[in-house]
C-alpha cells in the first residue's frame, strides 16, 4: 500500500488511513451492504464482516459463488451463484432460508418490496420473480427483445425493462403485470450494468444516455422524463444519480459532475481509470469526492474540483464504494475487503485547502 499525495505542509493528513482490511485470497466480484456490515462472496462462502472492524459475524459454506451477482435488504441477502442457483440468507445468523434453481446465465439481480428478481440478462433467460420470505416463484415474464438493463423502479413498485430501441417497461413487482410504458426518441446502448437499489426518486432518477452528450431521467409515479445536455463526450457508459448528481468521466481522462436539471458540467480533475462500465464514485459528507480506480487507487477532491490526493490499495477496485459510518468500503482484485477512514477536509486561507484528522477516533 503507498500513498502518493499532492505536496503537503506539516500540518496536513493524508487523504485516507486504512481502518481494516479482510482478505479473501480471491478476486472480490460480490459485495454489497445492509445496516452496520458488509456481505462478500468469498471463494466457496458468503461471509458477513463488522463494518467498524472487520470481524467476521457469519460465514454461510458451500455456496457457488463463481460469476456471482450479491444484493442485500435490510434483513436478507440473495446471491445469485454460478447462474445456476438462487439463495436467500438470513443476514442476522447467516442461516440458509432458501435456494432456487434458475436457469443458466440468468444475470441481473434486484430485491425490494418482498420480491426478488432476476434474469434479462443478454435476453438468454425470462424475467423471473421470487418471493422473498419463501423462495416461491410468483411469476415468470419472457422478453421479446434483448433489454439493455434492468432497475428497480420504487414510485410504481416496478421493474424497469430497458430496451434497446428507447422502450420502458415498468412491470408490477407483485404479479409483472405492465402498469406503464416510456418510449425514448433514440436508441440506446449499454454496458452488462444495473443500478444498485431504488431509482425514481428525487434526486435519484432512472438515467439513460443517448446520442452524443444527450442525458435522459424518469422520475416519479407519472414517469416524468427530463433531457439535458453534459456539453462533451462521455468515456463513462454507466450512470447513477447521487442525491441530484452524475459524476462520469468524460474521454480526456477527467471527473465530471452534472447537476440534473443544469445544463453543463464541472471538471474536478484528473482520474487514473480505464473502465467504462464500472465508475465507484461518490460525494462524502464534507462534500469533497472521492473515486476508485481500476488501476487501485482511491482518488479525492476538493468540493469545487482539485485533486487533494491519492492512495494505491493494490489490483483494481471492482465494487461500488460503500459509505458505512466513518468507514469506505469496497472490493479489490488483490482478493481484500477493504475500510478506510476518511479524514475531514477543510479550507485555509495561507496554504490553500487542506484535510485534517477529525476528532473520530479510527477503528482498529
Amino acid at each position: 500500500m503507498s500513498i502518493d499525495s499532492l505536496p503537503s505542509t506539516d500540518h496536513q493528513a493524508p487523504p485516507f488511513s486504512l481502518a481494516w482490511s479482510y482478505p479473501t485470497h480471491c478476486r472480490i466480484a460480490g459485495l454489497d451492504s445492509a445496516p452496520g456490515i458488509i456481505v462478500s462472496a468469498k471463494d466457496t462462502q458468503v461471509v458477513a464482516l463488522e463494518a467498524a472492524t472487520g470481524d467476521e459475524r457469519w460465514k454461510q459454506r458451500n455456496m457457488n459463488t463463481q460469476w456471482n451477482q450479491l444484493v442485500t435488504t435490510h434483513s436478507q441477502a440473495f446471491l445469485l451463484g454460478g447462474f445456476s442457483h438462487l439463495s436467500a440468507i438470513n443476514l442476522d445468523d447467516g442461516c440458509l432460508q432458501w435456494r432456487q434453481k434458475v436457469p443458466s446465465y440468468t444475470g441481473w439481480v434486484h430485491a425490494a418490496h418482498k420480491t426478488v428478481i432476476a434474469g434479462g440478462w443478454r435476453g438468454y433467460t425470462p424475467i423471473h420473480a421470487f418471493d422473498a420470505d419463501t423462495g416461491h416463484m410468483r411469476w415468470r415474464r419472457p422478453l421479446d427483445m434483448v433489454p439493455v438493463r434492468t432497475a428497480l423502479y420504487e414510485p410504481l413498485a416496478a421493474l424497469a425493462v430497458v430496451f434497446p430501441d428507447g422502450r420502458i417497461l415498468l412491470l408490477a413487482l407483485e404479479d409483472g403485470e405492465q402498469i406503464g410504458e416510456v418510449i425514448l426518441p433514440v436508441s440506446l446502448s449499454g454496458a452488462d450494468f444495473i443500478p444498485s437499489g431504488n431509482v425514481g426518486t428525487l434526486g435519484r432518477p432512472l438515467l439513460m444516455q443517448g446520442r452524443e452528450d444527450t442525458l435522459y431521467s424518469i422520475e416519479g409515479e407519472g414517469l416524468t422524463v427530463a433531457t439535458q445536455h453534459l456539453e462533451c463526450l462521455t468515456f463513462t457508459k454507466t450512470f447513477v444519480a447521487q442525491n441530484g448528481e452524475v459524476f462520469f468521466q468524460d474521454r480526456q481522462g477527467q471527473l465530471c459532475v452534472a447537476t440534473l436539471g443544469q445544463e453543463g458540467m464541472a471538471v474536478l480533475g484528473p482520474l487514473k481509470h480505464n473502465r467504462s462500465d464500472l465508475f465507484p464514485v461518490m460525494r462524502l459528507p464534507d462534500a469533497t469526492v472521492v473515486a476508485g480506480t481500476s488501476f487501485g487507487q482511491l482518488q479525492r477532491y476538493a468540493p469545487q474540483g482539485g485533486l487533494i490526493g491519492s492512495m494505491t490499495l493494490g489490483k483494481r477496485i471492482e465494487t461500488p464504494l460503500h459509505l458505512i459510518g466513518e468507514h469506505l468500503c469496497f472490493g479489490t482484485r488483490s482478493g481484500n475487503v477493504t475500510a478506510m477512514h476518511w479524514n475531514t477536509y477543510e479550507r485555509t486561507t495561507n496554504s490553500g485547502a487542506h484535510l485534517h484528522r477529525d476528532q473520530q477516533k479510527p477503528s482498529t
